[in-house]
């Protein structure tokens, strides 16, 4: 991308017989390039001669404004849509998505990540025979530094409007009722925009569930540094849930920012009348619902009643939650942290998020989980939980438990009193112990005794097998966690 401002580029695609053929040009440094494309059947792919045409562009976790600045679409030597003027006039076109009609030029996105839009021609024009020519830029971000350059372009042809009210539900959060064969949407939300008017400004949907167990549910599929509660699921109000209001505003109860520090990209977790959440450079945080006298109406305190201190890097974090009903719950959360290394599996008292109950890189090479993945949700089951990484399942479970007496025999391993000076490596945590570890019995092996300052200490001698015991029977890691129920 050129430091002196964005390029001006010329696209020009002919279509003749069963040739496609395409030229674009940087009319700012004259450089072109061309290609022809030949047994292209137009009518047949789109279904039928005529179509609906315009253009769609999208960008990233990178950013750009895509602007075409003039169009004009010709057949039979008849200019069908003529816009070599520029788009003040555009009553001709609807945009869709994050697109809009800026002074002369067609923004299909306005300069921000994760966006997309596109604006088609209200009348079906002829494809069996064409010419098209549009000019465009991409421009840049103006920051200081300038985020990264992402995007692309599409002129698209297609045999449906793409803009027509209809039953798409994309990027919106559903009420389902099942049906015998199938599952009907009886209800749902969709935010106009993903992407609010602040550059890098997410928005997060939480929908409510059931009216008399007055429970929150699932986020909406929207991300970002903002929770949005939306309509109450009373079964005598349909459509409570706010639908998409077309033109705004979002129909929600509340709206609030969750995560100064940037984006949320993961879905909350409910438990217990608490939702949890973690984003992008930020810690794990619940923020307690709360009936609001005024309107009678269960709403989110907007300050945390309890977050944790650990700072995830990107994507954020996806929470899952155990319990025994609505007691001894323990919240799930994976540290992932953009691929950099081997994912940390965490469990925190569901009341208490300041210290983590169990971390699986708390007990050297042991607990350790495989390379992280983007948004891994800790699965619970059986009474374990699994974690997927790029190149493995990890399940974790229990430490073999002592007996009443202290002395224990399970399978081949003989635990007796176990103290380590590590902390979460053994039942007892000693940190001046002189001689830290336990022994597996392996078959022929001889324990010698040894008395010295005091203390008795238990010396291998070399057999089949001499190891340090990891306490990890084969299927599983296994944290020194509560059970999951």
């Amino acid at each position: 991308m050129d430091p002196k401002g964005p390029h001006t580029y010329q696209a020009t695609l002919s279509y003749h017989g069963t040739t496609l053929s395409e030229t674009i040009t940087d009319q700012t440094t004259g450089a072109s390039f061309s290609r022809a494309y030949a047994n292209v059947n137009l009518p047949t792919s789109v279904g039928g001669s005529t179509a609906f045409v315009g253009f769609g562009a999208g960008t990233d976790g990178r950013v750009a404004t895509i602007a075409i600045k003039s169009w004009t679409y010709t057949s039979g030597g008849t200019t069908l849509i003529d816009h070599s003027g520029g788009f003040a006039s555009n009553g001709d076109l609807t945009a869709t998505g994050i697109a809009a009609f800026n002074g002369s030029e067609a923004d299909l996105t306005d300069g921000g990540g994760q966006e997309a839009g596109n604006f088609f021609a209200n009348a079906r024009v002829n494809v069996q025979d064409f010419s098209t020519t549009f000019t465009f830029q991409m421009k840049p971000d103006t920051g200081s530094p300038p985020a990264p350059v992402g995007t692309g372009l599409t002129f698209i042809i297609q045999n449906d409007t793409g803009h027509r009210p209809g039953p798409d539900f994309g990027e919106s959060t559903l009420r389902l009722s099942p049906t015998p064969g199938t599952m009907t949407v009886v209800d749902s939300f969709t935010p106009l925009r993903l992407q609010d008017s602040e550059r890098q400004r997410h928005r997060r949907g939480l929908d409510r569930r059931d009216a008399a167990a007055r429970l929150p549910g699932y986020g909406a599929p929207a991300r970002g540094g903002r929770v949005r509660q939306v309509g109450d699921d009373a079964p005598d109000r349909p459509g409570h849930m706010g639908g998409v209001n077309i033109g705004g505003p979002d129909r929600v109860l509340q709206e609030f920012t969750a995560n100064p520090q940037g984006l949320i990209y993961s879905s909350a977790a409910y438990f217990d009348g608490k939702l949890y959440i973690q984003g992008v450079r930020d810690v794990i945080k619940a923020f307690a619902l709360q009936l609001d006298p005024a309107t009678n109406t269960m709403m989110i305190n907007e300050t945390p009643v309890t977050q944790g201190t650990n700072v995830s890097g990107f994507p954020g974090e996806v929470q899952s939650v155990s319990a025994n009903g609505n007691t001894n719950g323990i919240v799930w959360s994976a540290q992932v942290d953009n691929f950099s290394g081997p994912a940390i599996l965490r469990a925190y008292d569901a009341n208490n998020l300041s210290t983590p109950l169990y971390a699986s890189n708390q007990a050297g090479t042991r607990d350790t989980a495989g390379d992280g993945l983007h948004f891994t949700t800790p699965t619970i089951a059986n009474g374990m939980v699994y974690l997927g990484t790029q190149f493995e399942v990890d399940a974790y479970g229990l430490l073999p438990q002592s007996t009443a007496s202290g002395n224990g025999q399970q399978g081949n391993v003989l635990q007796t009193n176990l103290v380590s000076d590590l902390p979460g490596v053994a039942a007892v945590t000693d940190p001046n112990l002189v001689t830290p570890g336990a022994f597996r019995r392996a078959p022929q092996a001889r324990l010698d005794f040894r008395q010295q300052r005091g203390s008795i200490h238990a010396l291998q001698r070399p057999g089949p097998e001499r190891r340090p015991d990891r306490h990890q029977p084969a299927g599983g890691k296994h944290p020194d966690a509560r059970r999951p129920a």
